[in-house]
């Protein structure tokens, strides 16, 4: 063992949130049937500490987006899939109410992270007494914890320490802390603070691991993962790759099968990251620390001003990292046209889908992309008219080129034998004719719906 392996916290682990944080992804649309089938594979790939529930939280379904479930049904799922491990939510006072913690923990709930912004601390007071009365393991969560200076950020700490908190959360919600943030904020928790500490990141400007493995080494007791780093905006670090880390370099967390962890990742959470957020939107968020939850409306207001949306969300960061109302991003918008610069149009690129109109112009360029992006390439044809009508559509899973027309022409312009030919039932002769083509796939299926081959 290493002299940095003995330095870290004896008792240090992960909490894995995949069920919660990971929820935003799939529009809180985890069941309880899924949070008793991933809580129970967790559990068996050596994870102690597991975090359920909508993603904003005890009673957010009520204020916010309705969950796939209630909490009672969350709760019920993990009580009765888990043998070992504790399960817990998360709870913002404001969202959630003291009778949805007391329900929770009669369902059978082992802890809870009470989260508010640090101008709201003192909101969190009744919520951890009432908690830790009812004999629940308690953490507090700094959302947005960059935006008081180290020293002032502990001193709010150690307060919530007195209402009775048994863990302080640093929380990088936007995603833009560096390690060195997260080392300053960290030593003034262990020097201004007698309880351990947590640190949860989000991989905005991917350092979301480097921050974890810092909050570590300054002897953090628990940092938060997800499988692939699946969560709100950019994600979170990712479980599978902590722990091998944490095995391989510290020496620690030996009882985590990784292989496991490697596999659950794979079938389950790579595919869902097809869905997240724009990347380099969710890039600019981390670098001006805007949280996520106000891209949307930053967005939408850029496109309304006819302003550049990477600009305008810098602007707003440099008004107000904590909350980006209209009025912050009204003001933010006269800001960026006040210093506006022309924005050059990029013509062209590496996966254009341009084509001169022609079904065969169509089938080169989708084929062309679909290798570039190891994407299968489909083509769709709907039926053979006169008047040519043909368009590219591309998604995560393939580069469909639809066509109504001269479905020859389309057809003798696959180069690739992987490329499928899908021919709408009405072209039964076509079939015929190419029935001896053993380079193409093609297969006969309704053609999709709502384009010009229906």
């Amino acid at each position: 063992m290493t002299a940095l392996a003995r330095s870290l916290h004896p008792e240090l682990d992960l909490l894995e949130t995949t069920l919660r944080d990971g929820s935003y992804v799939v529009d809180f649309r985890f069941t309880a049937a899924d949070t008793a089938w991933l809580a129970s594979q967790l559990e068996q790939a050596g994870v102690n500490w597991i975090e359920i529930g909508h993603g904003l939280g005890l009673g957010a379904s009520r204020v916010y987006r309705e969950a796939a479930a209630s909490d009672q049904a969350y709760v019920a799922a993990a009580r009765h899939a888990l043998k070992r491990a504790k399960f817990g939510m998360f709870c913002i006072p404001g969202i959630a109410t003291l009778d949805d913690l007391r329900q929770a923990r009669d369902g059978g709930m082992d802890f809870v992270r009470i989260g508010a912004n640090l101008d709201r601390t003192r909101e969190m007071e009744p919520f951890i007494r009432l908690a830790r009365s009812l004999g629940l393991h308690v953490c507090t969560n700094f959302m947005k914890s960059y935006t008081l200076p180290p020293e002032r950020f502990a001193e709010v700490a150690r307060m919530t320490e007195e209402w009775g908190s048994q863990m302080n959360y640093l929380v990088d919600s936007a995603g833009g802390m560096v390690p060195e943030d997260v080392r300053l904020y960290c030593e003034e928790l262990a020097r201004r603070t007698s309880i351990p500490f947590g640190f949860h990141g989000h991989d905005n400007v991917r350092l979301a691991t480097a921050n974890s493995l810092v909050a570590v080494e300054c002897g953090a007791l628990w940092v938060d993962v997800t499988l692939f780093g699946v969560g709100r905006g950019s994600g979170n670090a990712a479980t599978e790759l902590m722990t091998g880390l944490l095995q391989n370099r510290y020496d620690r967390l030996r009882h985590f099968d990784l292989n496991r962890l490697m596999r659950l990742a794979e079938t389950q959470a790579v595919p869902l990251t097809y869905y997240r957020h724009q990347e380099t939107l969710s890039m600019s968020l981390g670098l001006a620390q805007v949280h996520s939850s106000f891209l949307d409306r930053i967005v939408e207001r850029a496109k309304e001003a006819k302003v550049d949306p990477y600009e305008l969300i810098a602007a707003v960061g440099a008004i107000d990292r904590v909350d980006a109302t209209d009025l912050v991003i009204g003001q933010a918008i006269e800001n960026v046209r006040r210093h506006q610069r022309p924005t050059p149009r990029q013509e062209g690129g590496l996966f254009e889908l341009e084509h001169d109109g022609t079904a065969a112009s169509a089938v080169r360029t989708a084929e062309s992309v679909a290798d570039k992006l190891g994407l299968p390439c489909q083509v769709w044809i709907g039926a053979e008219h006169p008047a040519e009508t043909v368009d590219i559509v591309r998604s995560a899973q393939a580069i469909e080129v639809r066509v109504c027309g001269d479905a020859l022409k389309a057809v003798n312009a696959v180069t690739r034998p992987s490329t499928r030919i899908v021919l709408a039932p009405n072209l039964s002769a076509l079939r015929a004719r190419l029935s001896g083509r053993g380079d193409l796939s093609i297969t006969v299926a309704d053609v999709r719906p709502g384009w010009a081959g229906r």
